[in-house]
């Protein structure tokens, strides 16, 4: 049926069920905003009308990149149609197109902004338009962070049905950085799992602080993945605590990172509430990683190992923690003291992790000291049987992925007194880079294996810290290393390293093997954060019964499809402006469906 109102303005509150991993949208109903399980192919038609003509030209290549970047990641086609003549928010396509209305960005810092029309009944998305903001300096150079490809990108996501990612340097991260257009695991599992029925592997738990186990909401919990190194996916905990990530790949294993929510006002609004206070005398508590209680393994964080025997596992209480946890032998051997790692285990399973770290002062070393502030780690491997010579045991140092603003060597020495240093770079010319091309101060290293029983597979491991300064990098901030390190920078200097068996296998190298953790405990034993209380989360039903036709802005004061291009999300002015932030503005328009309601 179709109304006509005219003069009212509702204020209502965006109604989310937060069990779900990655940031999705929902109607007031509690429904997920998402294209109908018969939709197969989404046509989004361009108007070309951008005030720069190189724009135009260019428009067409750049943004088919961008949607090949998300079609590998669903059953779900996403095309470029033919061009749009008249592009409108009630015709029934899918628009992209130049505006240079401010009123439609809210701020000089938006780049772009997704309209998502849709059904309140049941979430079904009936129409989607992405308007790029014509009055921005917008780039065609991949090198750029105003590249077009990577406002593209991140627009798509959100025409998907995906909300704003605390992961680093996810496509789906609030602000723009260079590579944005290339879509990470993050934001490809989260349209894989709103789209796609395949079973795989689930990992689920319960976030928790004090010992009365209070749940903790919004914790942000990350899984880590063995095989690549990477950060495959970020959730945000429910009002109990509880997680649940599904559509993780089998024969992996995952390392849970629990960390405090953060930016929460580029974030929607449900998780404004969210405190992090939980430590004494309220200081916020800090990211760690899973480990066990009371072992000698205390302080080692534990691998969660999925596999078809074993394909979805509850791991039970995780606390979050008021200090970095590292082990107790660890915390001796500081200072010139050599670590025994252990990474054979009992079922000749080779692998292991840990975390270091390094204090403020131990950056400040000279020359003379640099043995002695380092961490030292022996790893003997001389008395097990090695049955290929295409063996090596892979070393991965990561701390960049986990916003740890530490840069370091890695010295590797032989028995023969020969030795290597691995370095994540001394300038821009010699820089290692990640896949979408980013500058990368983390390192991958493979120690070639001696077959058969061999003194010389026994290795002694430096880590040698390097205090981080963007300044010895020519042409490049501290933004292209860590993208608004001010709200997620951690305050620590830790790595997390993980030492694995892998074969070589072409010009690539696949995990033969990892630690069998064995039985898994969860923390009911050793929970931390005293100070832990329950806080319900900023949610509540519309203030009317009425479907209507909305516009709403799910992500606090910015756009849900924004991109700051000057670092600064769009300020807010007065009391009202104030007071809308962390609420949704609901619009009634004229003479539209009132079963449908546009998302922002």
């Amino acid at each position: 049926m179709t109304m006509k109102i005219m003069g009212v303005i509702l204020l209502v509150f965006l109604f989310s069920n937060l069990a779900h991993p990655f940031v999705y949208t929902k109607t007031n109903k509690g429904e997920t905003i998402k294209w109908p399980d018969s939709t197969n192919n989404i046509p989004i038609h361009y108007y070309n009308n951008s005030s720069n003509d190189i724009i135009n030209s260019n428009f067409n290549t750049i943004f088919n990149v961008s949607l090949s970047e998300w079609n590998n990641s669903s059953r779900l086609n996403i095309y470029n149609a033919d061009v749009e003549s008249s592009p409108s928010l009630n015709n029934k396509k899918n628009d992209i197109y130049f505006d240079y209305n401010n009123e439609i960005f809210t701020g000089t810092g938006v780049a772009a902004v997704t309209e998502v029309v849709y059904e309140q009944s049941s979430g079904k998305i009936v129409e989607a338009d992405i308007v790029i903001n014509d009055n921005v300096s917008i780039s065609i150079f991949e090198d750029s962070k105003q590249y077009l490809g990577n406002i593209l990108s991140h627009e798509v996501g959100h025409l998907l049905g995906l909300g704003h990612s605390q992961v680093y340097r996810s496509t789906m991260f609030y602000k723009l950085f260079n590579g944005q257009y290339k879509v990470k695991s993050d934001d490809l599992m989260g349209v894989k799992n709103l789209y796609s029925s395949t079973s795989t592997g689930k990992i689920k738990g319960r976030i928790i602080g004090s010992f009365e186990l209070i749940g903790i909401f919004g914790a942000h919990v990350m899984l880590i993945s063995s095989k690549n190194g990477k950060v495959v996916n970020g959730i945000y905990t429910d009002e109990k605590g509880e997680f649940s990530i599904s559509g993780l790949d089998l024969n992996d294993q995952y390392y849970i990172y629990v960390e405090p929510a953060k930016n929460l006002n580029v974030m929607p609004p449900y998780l404004s509430s969210v405190r992090n206070d939980f430590c004494s005398a309220r200081a916020r508590y800090r990211g760690n990683f899973y480990n066990s209680c009371y072992s000698s393994e205390e302080g080692y964080p534990i691998g969660v190992k999925l596999d078809s025997d074993k394909s979805s596992i509850d791991i039970g209480d995780i606390s979050i923690s008021c200090e970095l946890r590292v082990n107790s032998d660890y915390f001796l051997r500081k200072e010139g003291g050599e670590l025994d790692l252990d990474v054979e285990d009992v079922k000749g399973n080779i692998g292991n992790a840990i975390v270091g770290y390094f204090s403020n002062s131990d950056l400040d070393y000279v020359d003379d000291d640099e043995d002695r502030y380092s961490d030292h780690y022996r790893i003997d491997l001389s008395q097990t049987i090695i049955n290929s010579s295409d063996l090596y045991l892979e070393v991965r140092l990561l701390s960049q992925s986990l916003y740890s603003p530490l840069k370091y060597n890695l010295k590797v020495e032989y028995p023969d007194l020969t030795n290597e240093s691995i370095s994540s770079g001394s300038n821009v010319f010699n820089l290692q880079k990640a896949e979408d091309g980013s500058p990368s101060l983390e390192i991958t290293h493979r120690i070639p294996l001696f077959i058969g029983k061999s003194l010389q597979n026994n290795f002694k491991l430096s880590v040698r810290p390097i205090k981080f300064d963007a300044n010895l990098f020519l042409g490049l901030t501290e933004e292209d290393f860590f993208p608004d390190v001010t709200n997620y920078g951690d305050n620590l200097n830790f790595y997390f390293m993980i030492v694995q068996l892998v074969k070589k296998v072409g010009d690539d190298f696949e995990n033969v093997s990892m630690k069998d953790y064995g039985f898994l405990t969860d923390n009911r034993s050793c929970p931390d954060a005293p100070l832990s209380y329950s806080v319900p989360s900023n949610i509540q039903r519309s203030l009317t019964t009425s479907t209507t036709r909305l516009k709403e802005d799910d992500q606090g004061p910015l756009p849900v499809g924004c991109g700051s291009i000057n670092g600064n999300p769009p300020s807010t002015k007065g009391p009202f402006n104030s007071f809308l932030v962390g609420l949704f503005l609901s619009v009634i328009l004229l003479g539209r469906k009132t079963s449908l309601t546009i998302h922002r």
